[in-house]
């Protein structure tokens, strides 16, 4: 039992305005709590009686749970820890197989504070999106190593996603594909790659001395 009132109505009217927070303006949108959530009649003790407000902070008191974070494109490890209210050293402590570089599909250990009833929230949408195009590379003897000539612009495609999202508490928690059209097939492009050696140009590395050092000074010598 997390709290108690004298008149069920109460109890439901808090919940129902702790639910409706996290409703969307969206066509088919369901929305409930993430937990089973009962109302009992019962005799109780009076020191678990509330008021309304303190239902709603009954029910809303945190708790500290660890889940399981995929790294994101562009995501960096202070950006995550803003985002999840931790340091960068806490979630280096939970992870310590992971380095300062993280890449997109990492799987990360992260504390999360969540309230102790949640509320969930699922929708479907249809969205398009991008299909992106390949370059088809083709090495050319007659350019120039280092450069670079497009044979064909490529152009990416389009498609149409119909997908499931899923909300907990306002966050997204899931995304769930039901089903893809293609509208558009993406083309590939050809770009023409250099291999041509020129005596006296450059190719962009150095070479290690064949002996001898090499010393840098600053300053005056």
């Amino acid at each position: 039992m997390v709290c108690a009132s004298k008149e069920e109505a109460d109890i439901k009217s808090v919940l129902d305005g702790y639910k409706m927070q996290y409703a969307v303006e969206t066509e088919g949108a369901k929305i409930d709590f993430n937990q089973k959530v009962e109302i009992k009649n019962e005799y109780v003790p009076v020191a678990y009686l509330r008021s309304d407000e303190g239902i709603l902070n009954a029910i809303t008191q945190t708790q500290e749970e660890e889940i399981e974070y995929t790294v994101q494109d562009k995501d960096t490890v202070w950006d995550i820890a803003t985002t999840y209210g931790m340091s960068v050293d806490e979630i280096m402590q939970i992870n310590p197989e992971m380095t300062d570089f993280i890449k997109p599909g990492d799987k990360l250990k992260l504390n999360e504070s969540e309230p102790i009833l949640q509320v969930k929230v699922s929708y479907t949408e249809t969205v398009q999106q991008a299909i992106p195009y390949e370059n088809e590379r083709i090495n050319d003897s007659n350019l120039t190593k280092g450069r670079t000539e497009i044979i064909s612009q490529g152009h990416d495609g389009v498609k149409e996603v119909t997908q499931e999202v899923v909300l907990v508490n306002g966050r997204q928690f899931a995304v769930n594909v039901v089903n893809e059209t293609v509208i558009q097939e993406a083309v590939n492009g050809k770009v023409r790659v250099g291999t041509k050696i020129v005596s006296g140009v450059g190719s962009g590395s150095f070479m290690r001395p064949a002996y001898g050092t090499i010393t840098a000074r600053f300053g005056s010598g």
